[in-house]
């Protein structure tokens, strides 16, 4: 027990000098209801409480919460076992931080176990005393617990006493449902009672790890990266020399068939974020997104941001405008009358910003724009006058180009000049010199189309929505995206549930965002077989695509406020969990790569031989 608990002292005290960065009258991280809340079980209240009164002594305060470990520890010891073939015991590992003479069945890790400590800032004349240091270890034989731990003095009662050296030492007894270590009495009754009374955990983790009452000033990004005059990454900086508190939590969850474990981290830290510029975001999306909804299914990466309005936003175009040099005539009348119509765009927005990549059937690139615009001819009219300003500037160029028939390049914006079933589309199309193309390899058809010499803008504008889509598969997504105005889509980005796990992850966002894996590896493979000779090395991944045995989504959501940030990622458990055979496909991948690599370092080796001789 006795090196236990200096293990446990010790990974506080390391952990808490080394996250430090403010004093206690910072704000607590913002708490986080979930509809999964209610039979919630168990936790210290931390960083959701009003902060005490401190003594003269200001301390990093730590706590740490596992419930259900078991169930973490399980996946990752399984999940290791299939990639690696190494049998881990972790269970072991943990009872060596607890009580490394114990047994794994003296500790219940389905239990709460609770951990918690303060420690004096840095910079403090400070005695051992002042190290607090509680926490409790469910356990179904807490006597065999206590003894495996080695001598310890007996005090009575079924108290323990631990000499840790020579001026420290700490208190252990024995209840009914486990162990209690703690610096003095106080802090046992405590730590019961803390476990009899558990506040609310978030039942999606098994790990909480809560830091507050950072030391200002104790982490310096600036120290480490030169900023130099990088304004905003100064910003950013200043805000992590101030952050006041941080929660980490890591948990897995199953479906009901135990077979589908889903890994999410959240993180949140307190810290002023007003310097930031945050009044254009909006509230956090809780609710399925009205523009996401309306977008087609299966893309690369999509997401959805909120925003309230677009002023600041506006007064940064002005401010990055005003910091460019003098455009030099004739362009710049068409640059001025393009940054003029952003403006108009950006006024117009009102709630939903999203954003989505696809690969289509053709093997084209596509990325859609889209946006909540109520006011349909006002927004219709900037998005033209956007594209009739940018056609200006590039007949402007061309004009300079001459008439040399490998630099000359065109041109052209036609309002409602795409024509597809029941509706038309805006397009400004660009055809590119041969000049321009001549460098390009087969797989830039992705970007460029079969022809490799045409770049296409496609908007449309109507009821509260306006869209812009650009790459060679523009048209097809933008057909796809009109079929779902006309009747109920059957798909769309929301259908595969990763901007709602996202919205999930910290109570609402107000940016979400997904990544298919599935769409990424097919996308290298499309690449693959666009070169002269496709890589024997990638068939493996071939097979993955083949079986669509990635096709989930990863998940991301983000919220920003005056006092409090929060971000979320979750991971599916088509990554977290595949087929065996789809490990035996990533691993011949895996494999396949790093004897590519010895390849090319012995070629380049050898080159280098031949040409020192």
């Amino acid at each position: 027990m006795k090196r236990a608990s200096i293990s446990l002292c010790l990974a506080c005290i390391t952990f808490a000098t080394g996250c430090a960065s403010k004093t206690s009258e910072s704000a607590a991280v913002e708490p986080t209801e979930t509809a999964e809340a209610s039979n919630q079980v168990a936790g210290d209240g931390g960083l959701d409480d009003e902060p005490p009164l401190m003594d003269a002594i200001e301390k990093i305060q730590i706590a740490v919460r596992a419930y259900h470990l078991d169930l973490l520890l399980e996946t990752i010891q399984r999940q290791s076992k299939r990639w690696t073939g190494m049998s881990l015991r972790l269970d072991r590992m943990a009872v060596a931080m607890i009580n490394g003479e114990a047994s794994p069945d003296e500790i219940d890790f389905g239990g709460l176990i609770s951990v918690d400590a303060a420690y004096p800032q840095p910079g403090q004349q400070s005695r051992p005393e002042d190290l607090e240091f509680r926490s409790f270890t469910p356990s179904n034989n807490p006597r065999a617990l206590i003894e495996a731990g080695g001598a310890m003095q007996p005090l009575g009662d079924g108290l323990w006493r631990l000499q840790v050296d020579e001026e420290f030492s700490m208190l252990v007894r024995e209840e009914a449902q486990g162990v209690t270590v703690a610096t003095d009495l106080p802090g046992l009754d405590r730590a019961l009672s803390e476990h009899n009374n558990p506040e609310v955990l978030d039942p999606r983790f098994q790990l909480q790890v809560e830091v507050t009452n950072f030391p200002r000033d104790s982490i310096d990004p600036s120290a480490l990266l030169n900023f130099g005059d990088l304004r905003d990454l100064k910003t950013v900086s200043k805000i992590v020399q101030e952050l006041t508190g941080l929660r980490l939590q890591l948990g897995v969850q199953r479906d009901s068939s135990e077979r589908d474990n889903t890994v999410r981290f959240v993180g949140r830290a307190s810290a002023p974020y007003e310097s930031l510029g945050l009044s254009p975001l909006g509230p956090s999306l809780t609710a399925p997104s009205a523009l996401a909804t309306k977008l087609p299914a299966n893309a690369i990466v999509g997401g959805v941001l909120s925003l309230s309005n677009a002023t600041p936003a506006i007064q940064e175009l002005n401010a990055i405008v005003r910091e460019l040099e003098d455009v030099p005539p004739p362009f710049d009348e068409a640059v001025e009358g393009a940054v003029d119509a952003l403006r108009r765009i950006l006024r117009a927005i009102r709630g939903e910003v999203a954003f989505s990549v696809y690969l289509t059937k053709k093997r084209e690139i596509a990325v859609i724009l889209a946006a909540q615009t109520p006011d349909v001819d006002a927004s219709r009219d900037a998005v033209r006058a956007l594209m009739l300003e940018v056609e200006r500037v590039l007949k402007t160029h061309i004009a300079l180009v001459g008439d040399d028939p490998n630099e000359r390049y065109s041109a052209s914006f036609k309002p409602d000049g795409l024509g597809f079933s029941k509706a038309r589309a805006d397009i400004l199309a660009i055809d590119l010199s041969k000049a321009m193309t001549e460098d390009f390899g087969r797989s830039s058809t992705i970007v460029l189309g079969k022809k490799r010499n045409r770049v296409e803008f496609l908007s449309y504008v109507e009821g509260d929505a306006s869209l812009i889509a650009f790459g060679p598969g523009a048209r097809t997504i933008m057909s796809d995206y009109l079929r779902g105005l006309q009747r109920a889509r059957a798909s769309s980005l929301e259908s595969l549930g990763g901007l709602g796990v996202a919205r999930d992850l910290t109570g609402g966002c107000q940016l979400c965002v997904t990544i298919n894996p599935h769409e990424i590896a097919k996308l290298f493979t499309v690449i693959d077989k666009l070169q002269p000779r496709p890589a024997k090395r990638l068939v493996p991944l071939h097979e993955i695509v083949k079986r669509r045995a990635l096709d989930a989504e990863i998940s991301l959501g983000a919220t920003l406020s005056p006092q409090h940030a929060a971000l979320g990622i979750s991971l599916p458990g088509a990554l977290v969990a595949p087929s065996d055979e789809v490990i035996r496909l990533t691993l011949e991948l895996l494999a396949s790569d790093d004897e590519h690599e010895v390849q090319e370092e012995e070629s380049l080796k050898g080159n280098a031989y031949e040409g020192a001789n």
